[in-house]
């Protein structure tokens, strides 16, 4: 019988098991993006600013609690936030892709289908620049965690650590 061996010392082996520190230093960053998002938009609300969305403490607290569900996903069996296996273009490239696909199809539509006429001023939905970039980042951070990064990894772990043992 032939036996093979396999050089180990090549192959990088990282735990899955556990949260790493960069991951946790990169979450708190955005829980942080999200601060400043809130003390951004009291100041341009304080301003005076018309048809300002806010982004509050609840939206801030919720981004937070998504410390809850990183910490549950290598525990449950999902990548790590900054799992060596995906690659760059998998966890930068493709969302940018999509999200600026998505860009280019709502502003075609509203301009295109819904306004055409010209825009004279901000609507509800448009937010002064630099702040939309602030705004919808942490929006998007925000739905993340309540439809994903929170309950996702919750409940794998109910169910496979409590219901199936």
């Amino acid at each position: 019988m032939r036996t093979t061996h396999t050089n180990t010392a090549s192959v990088p082996v990282r735990p899955t098991s556990v949260l790493s520190r960069n991951s946790a230093v990169v979450y708190l960053s955005l829980v942080l993006f999200c601060i400043v998002t809130l003390f951004v938009g009291q100041h341009l609300a304080g301003k005076g600013t018309p048809n300002l969305r806010l982004f509050s403490w609840d939206g801030v607290g919720l981004v937070a609690a998504g410390f809850i569900g990183i910490w549950l996903a290598p525990r449950t069996g999902f990548a790590d936030l900054l799992d060596w296996r995906v690659s760059s273009w998998q966890r930068f490239g493709q969302p940018f892709i999509v999200g600026l696909g998505f860009a280019v199809a709502d502003v075609a539509v509203y301009k295109l289908v819904i306004h055409p006429e010209p825009i004279t001023a901000l609507t509800p939905f448009m937010q002064p620049f630099p702040y939309s970039v602030l705004l919808f980042g942490s929006g998007a951070l925000y739905t993340d965690c309540l439809y994903r990064l929170i309950p996702m990894p919750v409940l794998m772990w109910l169910i496979g650590g409590f219901l199936l043992k």
